[in-house]
């Protein structure tokens, strides 16, 4: 049984609500590890990673310069943090925290493993994240975490895990896709990326959706790794995320097809991002965040 490393990426400053911070901080308080060992995991809490200044501290707003250095210098600590896990022989699980700790989480395990671009990644999410600095109306970093990871964007930003291009794009695979700008959609499309919108999902049915992902994601790569954003869940299983999008995945039957994937010996991380407790509802998002652990990595 593969050990798990569970690592708090407490970040909020990519989303234009910072709640988002709060999240792995809540996991912990209600005893997310002592469940998974009770299910039969070897886990520990192996780090909690902090923004330089946390929002709940910051009185003041800030400008959007200041956000950016706090993301970069993140994204660096996060990365270190990733590699050391790895580098003790755990499986890095990293619970965000907005989405722009993607940068981070990725940085780490492709530097442990010394995979430059031959990287397979699955993107889930009601989003595509692929904007640039030049092309997002918000200027919300947890925006732009994908064109990030191919190689696109400032930067700062781009390297900040030590690397200016991570996953290639025909190994970008995006699931539960239903909210994005044009500028994102011709972006991928450039880079012939796959993308599974829900409606795709609803036609062509799960499990040859799955199929397909798992035959792009391990094409020619020597790794990969599963991101999730919890807003590519429907709102009534995920409420506790910024940016709800109603029409989304069903956890079950999602989280039974992935299996295939996070039992590959070259899965070598899952990263589980956007929960913000203040908006969660009995909770739910919670709950599903522990599920999507013991569901998806289970022996």
């Amino acid at each position: 049984m593969r050990k798990l490393a569970l690592i708090g990426a407490a970040l909020g400053w990519g989303a234009k609500k910072f709640e988002t911070e709060q999240g792995p901080q809540h996991l912990k308080e209600s005893k997310l590890l002592e469940h998974l060992q009770q299910e039969g995991f070897i886990a520990c809490w192996w780090d909690h990673v902090t923004p330089l200044v946390k929002g709940s501290d910051f009185q003041a707003s800030p400008t959007i310069e200041q956000r950016w250095q706090w993301v970069v210098d993140f994204n660096h600590r996060l990365a270190n943090t990733v590699e050391k896990a790895l580098r003790a022989g755990y499986f890095p699980v990293v619970l965000g925290g907005d989405h722009s700790i993607a940068v981070g989480t990725w940085s780490g395990v492709t530097r442990y493993y010394q995979i430059t671009e031959k990287f397979g990644l699955l993107w889930l999410d009601a989003h595509m994240d692929a904007h640039t600095i030049e092309t997002t109306p918000s200027q919300n970093m947890h925006g732009m975490p994908v064109a990030a990871l191919l190689g696109y964007g400032r930067s700062d930003y781009v390297e900040s895990g030590g690397f200016k291009k991570i996953i290639r794009s025909e190994n970008l695979i995006h699931l539960g896709v239903r909210s994005y700008e044009p500028e994102e959609a011709e972006f991928l499309r450039r880079e012939n990326t796959l993308i599974f919108k829900t409606d795709d999902v609803n036609v062509l049915g799960l499990p040859q959706v799955v199929k397909k992902i798992f035959e792009r994601i391990t094409l020619g790569t020597q790794g990969f790794g599963i991101s999730i954003d919890l807003d590519g869940f429907d709102p009534q299983y995920a409420p506790g995320v910024c940016c709800r999008e109603p029409g989304g995945l069903h956890p079950t039957e999602v989280l039974k097809e992935l299996k295939v994937l996070t039992h590959h010996p070259l899965c070598y991380g899952l990263e589980i991002a956007e929960y913000n407790p203040s908006l969660d509802q009995n909770n739910k998002t919670r709950n599903l965040i522990e599920q999507i652990i013991i569901s998806l990595l289970r022996d």
